[in-house]
């Protein structure tokens, strides 16, 4: 299949966010290490990486949310660093979640981020 093919399969995708079902399992959420849920079929363990860790090994964190494919789970790992504010969580949370699941329904990383900005503001307004 040609470049041209794929992006217009690509377009032509409807994704299929729930967006109501994701706020339910947000809030659901225990904001401790390895709490384990689910969305719309993508299965997901948070993880908190605390501060101390962050000091100690400046360079090594990237981000203050990042997934990766879990070596543990069927599923996604997500990390957020405890020095995000709780109020700016769920926001984080709702946009990594949503991001690994539109990766599952078969979109390239750089569309689910587009799908899920869209989203994301929807719910939560502009960022500031």
């Amino acid at each position: 299949m040609s470049d041209q093919s794929e992006a217009k399969t690509e377009a032509g995708k409807q994704p299929e966010i729930k967006t109501e079902e994701l706020i339910l399992v947000i809030d659901s959420i225990k904001w401790e290490q390895h709490h384990r849920s689910s969305y719309n079929g993508t299965t997901f363990q948070l993880f908190i990486t605390e501060r101390e860790r962050l000091e100690e090994s400046p360079g090594i964190f990237g981000e203050p949310a990042e997934y990766f494919a879990s070596t543990e789970i069927n599923g996604w790992d997500i990390y957020l660093h405890d020095t995000i504010p709780l109020e700016d969580r769920k926001r984080i949370l709702f946009h990594e979640i949503l991001e690994v699941n539109l990766l599952e329904q078969g979109f390239d990383r750089n569309h689910a981020h587009k799908l899920t900005l869209v989203e994301e503001e929807k719910v939560f307004g502009k960022r500031k």
